[in-house]
C-alpha cells in the first residue's frame, strides 16, 4: 500500500521529497517504484479529498482509506510541493492534477485577507468528518445518470450498501473510461461536472 507498514499512516511529504530526489540523483529504480507506489496510493485513497481537493491530516488505516479529517495548511503546502516535483521527475499527469487541485483547494478554503488560515477542523456537521460521508442515494440525487455511471466505474459505488461511506478509487480514471467505452476527455468532463455538484451538496 506504500508508506510505512503500520497504521496510523502519516504522509510525511518531506521524507518522500528527499527519497524522490535521492532516487533521481542515483537513478535508483527500486526507490522510484516505492515513491511512485506511495504517492499513487495516497492520491487514490480517502486521505485526498476527491470532491473538494486537499489532504486530510493522516490515515487511520493501512490502506489510506479512512482519514483523520482535519486539513492542515502546512501538510497541504508540503504535499503540493511533493506532487509538483513528482510530476516533473516521474512525468505523471496524475501528480500534476493532485498538485493543481490542492492549490485550488488552498485558495478556495484557507485563503484569508492577509494570507492563509492554519487549518480546517475535523468536525463537520454532527461529528468528525460527517459531511465527507455520502450514500449512493445522495450521490444519485445530485448527479446525472451518465455522471453516476462514471463515478460507479471509478469508485465502485454499486458495491456499497446505502449506508454512508467515503469515496476512494476502486479503478483508475483511464480504466473507468475504457470500461464505459468513452474517451478520457468525456470522462474528465463527467467527473468535473459531478464533482461540482457534489461539492455544492456537501456545503
Amino acid at each position: 500500500q506504500g508508506g510505512m507498514n503500520k497504521a496510523p499512516k502519516f504522509m510525511m511529504p518531506n521524507n518522500y521529497h528527499f527519497l524522490l530526489r535521492f532516487a533521481f540523483q542515483k537513478k535508483d529504480m527500486k526507490l522510484f517504484d516505492f515513491v511512485n507506489l506511495t504517492l499513487t496510493r495516497i492520491a487514490y485513497g480517502g486521505v485526498f479529498d476527491t470532491v473538494d481537493g486537499g489532504f486530510s491530516r493522516y490515515s487511520v488505516d493501512n490502506k489510506w482509506h479512512v482519514p483523520h479529517f482535519e486539513k492542515m495548511l502546512f501538510d497541504n503546502a508540503a504535499l503540493l510541493g511533493l506532487y509538483s516535483a513528482a510530476s516533473a521527475i516521474l512525468d505523471r499527469p496524475l501528480y500534476a492534477y493532485i498538485a493543481r487541485e490542492t492549490l485550488l483547494w488552498l485558495r478556495r478554503s484557507l485563503a484569508v485577507s492577509e494570507g492563509f488560515g492554519a487549518s480546517l477542523d475535523a468536525r463537520t456537521g454532527g461529528g468528525d468528518g460527517t459531511s465527507y460521508y455520502l450514500t449512493k442515494t445522495e450521490i444519485k440525487s445530485c448527479v446525472s445518470q451518465s455522471e453516476y455511471e462514471f463515478l460507479d466505474a471509478l469508485y465502485g459505488l454499486d458495491r456499497q450498501s446505502d449506508a454512508p461511506f467515503l469515496l476512494h478509487c476502486s479503478s483508475y480514471p483511464i480504466g473507468a473510461a475504457e470500461h464505459l467505452g468513452i474517451s478520457f476527455e468525456q470522462a474528465k468532463t463527467l467527473f468535473e461536472s459531478a464533482r461540482a455538484s457534489l461539492r455544492l451538496y456537501r456545503c
